[in-house]
């Protein structure tokens, strides 16, 4: 506050230096509660932030007379339509440079990939809150918080709704490199663990072995990289059929509930650890 600089740009710089520190590792399981915590947050706070917003909406528009309530509509549109211009004109200037001057480390960017890019200028929370924030007394803000509202509902309804058809259309629903970058990944860190067992003897050495060249070895083809489908459906199986005998063993109080809420948890990230990367992400919005 001090230098007048960015509150919210200095936590996040904050947090980005903490976490690239190697004296401050986050545990698996407090990053896993992490996540559900902060997931639920931020719906909370969207729902909060549109809620806050309608209300106020419909407030001003109760208040304004037709002429001025004219004025704004004319005006938020006028806003959309500059806000989706410029980002699309921005995108597809910047890729130009970016492919016209070169780059080793990225594949060069195509038109379709440009246009799809700039047409994902959805506007959200931060718009919302920014309007939102403005005292009562500040110049114009009746105009501010309907613009900011007409902005975040025409990008979620006229851009949100039209993605899917825009990705067909620009056929780019077929190109998946998710797969093949996952597969790479992996392929790099089995190499890294099996260096890591070196000469390390024994059963328990030969099951990690054994696990890491599974996981290598493309065994489910190109569709299906390192079997990965097949081993999830057993392991998924085998694991539903834990879940059924741990239930039974609670009920025949052969399993206290201490024992039975730690065996359930490790069931738990077991079977995380196995979900496909689709069902692992969560969905916004």
């Amino acid at each position: 506050e001090h230098l007048h600089l960015s509150a919210v740009l200095c936590v996040v710089a904050f947090a980005m230096t903490l976490a690239r520190s190697e004296n401050l590792k986050t545990p698996p399981r407090m990053r896993l509660h992490n996540t559900a915590v902060s997931h639920t947050t931020v719906f909370v706070l969207n729902v909060l932030a549109f809620l806050l917003m309608g209300l106020q909406a419909k407030a001003i528009v109760s208040a304004m007379a037709p002429d001025r309530l004219q004025y704004a509509a004319w005006f938020a549109a006028a806003v959309v339509g500059c806000l989706t211009i410029v980002r699309m004109a921005w995108v597809l200037l910047y890729n130009g440079l970016v492919n016209r001057m070169g780059s080793d480390d990225a594949e060069p960017t195509s038109l379709r990939e440009g246009v799809l890019v700039g047409w994902c200028g959805m506007r959200g929370l931060v718009t919302l809150a920014t309007a939102i924030a403005l005292p009562a007394e500040f110049p114009q803000r009746d105009l501010i918080v309907l613009t900011a509202f007409a902005v975040v509902l025409a990008t979620l309804v006229l851009q949100g709704l039209t993605l899917a058809p825009l990705v067909r259309f620009l056929r780019l629903d077929a190109e998946d490199g998710l797969a093949e970058e996952l597969y790479k990944a992996r392929a790099d860190m089995v190499s890294a663990a099996m260096g890591a067992l070196g000469d390390e003897a024994g059963p328990v050495a030969d099951h990690w072995r054994f696990a890491m060249e599974s996981a290598r070895s493309p065994a489910g083809g190109a569709g299906d990289p390192c079997g990965l489908t097949e081993r999830r459906r057993i392991g998924l199986k085998v694991m539903a059929r834990q879940r059924e005998r741990l239930d039974e063993l609670r009920r025949v109080q052969r399993v206290g509930p201490d024992a039975f809420v730690l065996l359930q948890e490790e069931l738990d990230f077991a079977e995380v650890a196995l979900t496909s990367e689709c069902d692992r992400i969560i969905e916004e919005g």
